[in-house]
């Protein structure tokens, strides 16, 4: 998906010089293609996939048909599986079994404050560079469109995060904290992805990641900036004051 920023005047707006605070004008956020005429959508926003589902089967035959999620199945497929042959005859002891279990709660938090830090400091920052180039296209995008981060990047985040975990950890720990780690991946593709459908969540979880995010596109660039865990906006600060108290 590419949008050509020297057309898009919403762009120059919200990813341009103003990009990354809090819009004071009363104008209509732009949630939905059809708030724009098709011509306008062509040209503002040629690739974007605005056929976004309405039902969960619907999004869920999206979703894993996707080569993007395609490819993070895999790598957890490998990794369990590197996991479960590099297990030895004998059952491991119980320290050993504790410190293993203990690794993956860590993980996983390990992944919501990366989420929070990459999202505040890197796509959301002052200085130029590609990322926040390519995540100032997102926020352009009206709200509702399929998102769902390509192949290529895919591949290359999973092949640093699994480098950097052999050359830290050693067997079979690497295999569960890696294994893990990808997880959290797809489970992060998967909340992004369904947010900006026209999916209704169902549990508490989804719902307040809904709505969490939604504010963090059509409220305010510089809060909410959470994904997985939408508390932790409260923990770093970044939730407007009446919401962290």
């Amino acid at each position: 998906m590419y949008i050509d920023t020297q057309k898009d005047s919403h762009y120059q707006k919200n990813g341009g010089a103003e990009w990354g605070h809090c819009s004071s004008t009363t104008s209509k956020p732009l949630v939905d293609v059809r708030q724009l005429s098709s011509e306008d959508a062509t040209l503002r926003f040629p690739s974007a996939d605005f056929a976004v589902p309405t039902t969960l089967p619907s999004a869920l035959f999206i979703f894993f048909s996707h080569p993007s999620i395609i490819l993070i199945l895999v790598g957890i497929a490998s990794l369990s599986t590197g996991r479960l042959l590099s297990s030895p005859l004998l059952p491991p002891s119980l320290p050993h079994l504790l410190f293993e279990l203990t690794l993956i709660p860590l993980t996983v938090a390990g992944w919501m404050l990366q989420e929070w830090s990459l999202h505040r400091f890197l796509l959301h920052s002052s200085l130029p560079w590609p990322g926040r180039e390519i995540h100032a296209q997102h926020h352009a995008l009206p709200f509702y469109h399929v998102s769902i981060d390509p192949p290529l990047l895919v591949a290359v985040w999973g092949a640093v995060a699994c480098g950097a975990g052999w050359l830290m950890l050693p067997q079979p720990w690497v295999w569960t904290v890696l294994g893990t780690y990808w997880l959290m991946g797809l489970l992060y593709e998967w909340a992004h992805f369904s947010v900006h459908t026209r999916v209704r969540p169902r549990t508490a979880l989804g719902k307040a990641v809904k709505a969490h995010h939604t504010k963090h596109h059509l409220k305010c660039d510089g809060l909410w900036f959470a994904f997985s865990w939408p508390w932790i906006d409260t923990v770093m600060g970044t939730v407007p004051g009446r919401e962290g108290g």
